[in-house]
């Protein structure tokens, strides 16, 4: 009895221990919340602003004002994207000068708060399209910081599940935003246009963007709260207030051989910063094909840098954005007349299967994970081609859809995230961490605005059977070249990819 009062009190130690860290993966995931809120904003709403600000009100043919309405319509939500991709790739330099908790206090919260709030006063398409590329700058800084973040501030045996819930997340921000604009009302105005008279949506909008401010306010104060982490403070030889950091996300205690060895990683990685130039890191020599590569280039910082793009490219390619455009006709068929309730159900399966995954993460594996989610992927979009080719038996496109849905939620949601900010080095961490938030959000840009384009020419079944083509590569990818790093500290998975020069790193057994 007294051996298992012992365990017990260690455990519920251990668990007091991990509580900041644990509150403070949930302050800085307010950015993720924010990130989500942004995507998921125009599915809901861009039916009322192609009926308002996006409407031309000039006196004409109803049907060229159809169209100039449902142009910008598409262009204000794609753009989001290319405000992404600038946010990711001039966000790493200030990421590097103020730290990551300072980005999200001076550049990402403020930017998000201004892009909001400049939405919700917008009286034109102009001024709502540039409030979004605004928006879009906030959110991608948001998505290559905030992992990075958490995989730096969490303990070893709880980096998995806490970058896990980062996606959580920002799936309860789409969530959020599908519910809210499911509950807004969609009763119509009248305004006179000469001898007719038109409607247009009401403005229930704009306090969507209202609450969107609130949002990158409360990641203002929340991030304000938190420590810096202790791998940017070591890394510029900080290392009084890197041993303070540590010991708050800690629970004020630094006793314990993780601890020990946590404070170990610390001092080597101050040590190495000063002989390493840390924030002019060559990401784009680093993605050259090795016959090209200059001599100079590191090897070791390539490796994971191809992993965590390779992991993104299929992340977007794997068809998840055709899978919820169409999730409408699929739930229709299936005897579900309100497509507005449908969204909201397709991504209520998505947040409560991303919080199943959470805890698997750390015990199951990465690897194991990804293989699992991907295969069930490949699986349910091959069952939807062929629902699409016969369009009969509605029932399986539905359970294919939940399967597709679920397997995503799991898996390649939030793991090629978690991955990234896990496997790139500390030296490398923030520009590369940039160049593949980068290369997401432009990947995510391309889909939406040629998506249509191919569904014609592939047509819908032709689609899907591409799509699980894509993911069945993915599982081939991982088996091959992605190693398992549950319960491996930051430092050792760099020793790990310094070993792999010559060698695949999935068959590398780590420490």
């Amino acid at each position: 009895m007294m051996a298992e009062d012992l365990g017990q009190a260690l455990i519920s130690e251990e668990k007091e221990r991990w509580s900041v860290a644990i509150l403070a993966t949930a302050l800085a995931a307010l950015g993720a919340v924010s990130f989500g809120f942004a995507l998921g904003f125009s599915s809901p709403t861009l039916p009322a602003m192609q009926g308002s600000i996006f409407h031309d009100l000039k006196c004409g043919d109803d049907d060229d004002s159809a169209s100039v309405s449902s142009s910008l319509g598409s262009l204000w939500s794609s753009i989001l994207n290319i405000g992404g991709v600038a946010g990711a790739l001039g966000g790493g330099k200030i990421v590097e000068a103020v730290g990551r908790r300072g980005a999200l206090v001076t550049a990402a919260a403020p930017a998000l708060v201004v892009g909001w709030a400049a939405t919700a006063l917008s009286r034109t398409a102009a001024e709502v399209i540039v409030a979004r590329v605004v928006v879009g700058l906030g959110v991608g800084l948001c998505s290559s910081t905030t992992p990075v973040y958490i995989a730096e501030t969490a303990p070893r045996r709880l980096r998995g599940a806490l970058l896990s819930a980062n996606q959580l997340a920002v799936t309860f921000g789409i969530f959020s935003i599908y519910f809210v604009g499911f509950s807004l009302p969609h009763s119509r105005r009248e305004y006179s246009c000469g001898a007719h008279a038109k409607s247009i949506h009401p403005s229930g909008w704009r306090l969507v963007a209202w609450i969107g401010a609130g949002l990158g306010a409360a990641l203002a104060v929340g991030a304000a709260a938190l420590p810096e982490t202790p791998t940017w403070l070591a890394g510029r030889g900080k290392m009084d207030a890197a041993r303070r950091a540590l010991s708050v996300l800690r629970g004020g205690c630094l006793e314990g051989p993780e601890a020990r060895r946590e404070l170990e990683d610390l001092a080597a990685n101050a040590a190495s910063s000063k002989t390493e130039e840390r924030a002019a890191i060559d990401v784009f020599k680093m993605m050259l094909p090795y016959a090209c590569a200059p001599a100079d280039v590191d090897v070791a910082c390539r490796i994971p840098l191809r992993i965590s793009l390779a992991l993104m490219l299929f992340q977007q390619f794997s068809g998840v954005n055709a899978v919820i455009f169409f999730a409408g006709d699929i739930l229709g068929d299936a005897g579900m007349s309100n497509r507005d309730l449908g969204g909201v159900v397709v991504m209520a399966i998505q947040l409560v299967m991303t919080a199943v995954g959470v805890p698997l993460v750390d015990r199951l594996g990465r690897r194991t994970l990804l293989i699992a989610s991907l295969s069930g992927m490949a699986f349910a979009a091959t069952l939807m081609g062929v629902y699409f080719s016969v369009r009969t038996a509605p029932p399986v496109a539905l359970v294919a859809l939940v399967v597709y849905i679920s397997s995503f939620a799991i898996g390649l949601g939030p793991l090629p995230w978690s991955l990234m900010a896990e496997l790139l080095p500390t030296r490398a961490r923030t520009a590369a961490s940039a160049a593949a938030t980068m290369i997401n959000w432009l990947m995510s840009f391309v889909i939406t605005e040629s998506y249509a384009s191919a569904v014609i020419f592939l047509t819908p079944e032709g689609t899907f059977f591409l799509f699980a083509a894509v993911c069945a590569c993915g599982v081939l990818f991982v088996y091959a070249y992605l190693p398992e790093t549950k319960g491996v500290s930051l430092d050792d998975i760099e020793r790990l990819f310094a070993r792999s020069t010559t060698t695949t790193p999935a068959t590398i057994d780590l420490p």
